[in-house]
């Protein structure tokens, strides 16, 4: 199609080219691109982009004219993919989480039912009684960087607890065993899944005593028995192993976070 002397080429590339042909010598210039830009966007209704010029031939000058529609289009195509992307992961990871607890679940010693029951119940008393202990322990010795090291730790375990009520209340995940009824629950609760609340105290008051008292018979024990609490949580059907891989990152990275701004404060 030619209109006033200009021919409308289009691309391979689904680009917009038009084609400006020399004549007599003349050269395209700011004018006649505006023109070419504006009888552009007339006949096709899109709003075109000029491209900069180039030479086809040592005979034609070339501007190229890319469709902000084709810019749309390609990027509504980016964003489907990357959300079938999102949700395919999402599927394969639910999978893989079902799976992994089923073999810790349905496959677990019964005999050790109240072991882990115990394991697991040993949270809500030192979640209290070591940050009051260290509380304690810091006024008797009158030592300012145990009460530091007090602070640090009760600190862990309020921030602790606030996030992991906040995450488990905005997420709102279904327990494992009521979304599978396959799964053998020792005992149950009523709060959301994720993230696991006795995995994430666990580990923030595991970090928090050994950033304190960084000795291997305070580091090793309290890190031995945050991780038995984690893998109960799993043992007695109450949380998926994708919420204590999450509790576990919470409760070390509040930890840290929360020693960190007492030792600058």
């Amino acid at each position: 199609m030619a209109i006033s002397g200009f021919s409308f080429v289009l691309a391979e590339q689904k680009m917009l080219t038009i084609e400006v042909r020399e004549v007599i010598g003349c050269e395209v210039n700011r004018k006649t691109t505006n023109y070419l830009t504006q009888t552009c966007a007339d006949n096709f209704s899109v709003l075109c982009v000029p491209c900069p010029i180039g030479r086809v031939g040592g005979k034609s000058n070339v501007i190229s004219f890319v469709s902000s529609h084709e810019q749309h289009m390609n990027m509504q195509k980016n964003y489907v993919f990357i959300l079938f992307l999102l949700c395919s992961t999402a599927s394969y990871s639910q999978h893989v989480d079902i799976d992994l607890l089923k073999d810790i679940n349905l496959n677990r010693n019964e005999n050790l039912d109240p072991t882990f029951e115990v394991v697991t119940n040993t949270v809500a008393p030192l979640s209290l009684a070591v940050p009051a202990g260290t509380i304690v322990y810091a006024l008797i010795k009158k030592d300012e960087q145990h009460l530091q090291n007090a602070v640090g730790i009760s600190s862990s375990m309020l921030v602790a607890g606030v996030v992991t009520t906040g995450l488990k209340f905005t997420v709102n995940r279904e327990r494992p065993y009521d979304a599978y009824p396959f799964i053998d629950k020792v005992t149950s609760v009523t709060t959301p899944s994720f993230p696991s609340g006795h995995t994430t105290y666990a580990f923030a008051l595991a970090t928090s005593v050994s950033l304190a008292y960084q000795k291997w018979y305070i580091v090793v024990p309290s890190y031995i028995w945050a991780g038995a609490v984690g893998y109960s949580r799993m043992h007695l059907g109450l949380h998926y192993p994708s919420d204590v891989l999450a509790a576990t990152g919470i409760g070390i990275g509040l930890a840290w976070l929360s020693q960190w701004l007492v030792a600058v404060i």
